[in-house]
């Protein structure tokens, strides 16, 4: 069967904090995932900018998910945002020269969240999860075989087309559930199926972004794909804003 055309170079970012506990198959699947789409893979390694100013208090202290405490120094602290991001460009190193995938790593300070809305701005490819979220879903030898397309009317729809047919080339994805407030061409159903896609639809009834991207992660696939668009205009702080910490699937959004 006819596929889908490719863009010859891309770039996937996914973007990570100190908390994130990040497993060796949890980076392989991101890795894979770069490897499959042929993409660039940039590492966003983000320190929260809010714990450094409060290290910076006299008598501040930590209770960690232990409910043990610890005394917060700005140095020691540093060091230990130093430490685990030196750690994870090891592993990533090792994981892209084994997939012959192009990589860097970069730091910031900030939030994760208001900076997985700033990097949807400008880049190719998001990938949007926290690494806990992120282990079973990418790990899995049928990562993703359903795909769930937020469709947006023309909003990305041949970024979207792309990286379908990237993953469907070598089988990894088979079946493609269109997500859709308003019902899509068959123009762009027979361009699925041609990919060799199995394809499916359905009909939101939400409104909100946020809320349609919450449904979405629950009808079953192991990815979601939206175009950037559909972030566009929620500010970080609001409970709309702050839907993609609490996605139970990975999250790749487009531009």
């Amino acid at each position: 069967m006819a596929a889908v055309a490719r863009t010859e170079s891309e770039r996937l970012l996914f973007v990570l904090d100190a908390c994130c506990d990040v497993s060796d198959p949890a980076l392989e699947g991101v890795v894979a995932m770069a490897a499959r789409l042929d993409a660039a893979l940039e590492g966003l390694f983000v320190e929260d900018a809010q714990l450094l100013l409060a290290s910076q208090l006299p008598f501040a202290t930590e209770i960690g998910r232990a409910g043990r405490e610890r005394v917060l120094e700005p140095a020691s602290l540093r060091q230990a945002y130093e430490h685990a991001s030196a750690s994870l460009a090891r592993r990533l190193q090792h994981s892209a020269a084994a997939r012959n995938v192009r990589w860097k790593l970069t730091q910031a300070a900030g939030s994760r969240l208001a900076a997985v809305i700033e990097a949807a701005q400008d880049q190719d490819l998001l990938l949007a999860a926290r690494a806990a979220r992120m282990r079973p879903a990418l790990s899995a030898p049928a990562a993703y075989r359903r795909v769930c397309l937020l469709y947006e009317r023309e909003a990305a729809l041949e970024r979207a087309l792309n990286v379908l047919g990237a993953l469907a080339a070598n089988g990894h994805t088979r079946e493609v559930l269109l997500y859709a407030r308003h019902a899509p061409p068959p123009t762009l159903l027979e361009r699925l199926r041609a990919a060799g896609l199995r394809t499916y639809t359905q009909l939101a009834d939400e409104e909100a972004p946020g809320a349609r991207l919450r449904t979405a992660s629950t009808l079953g696939a192991g990815l979601l794909i939206a175009p950037r668009a559909l972030l566009a205009g929620i500010p970080p702080s609001t409970r709309e804003g702050r839907v993609i910490e609490t996605l139970s699937v990975p999250l790749l959004l487009l531009r």
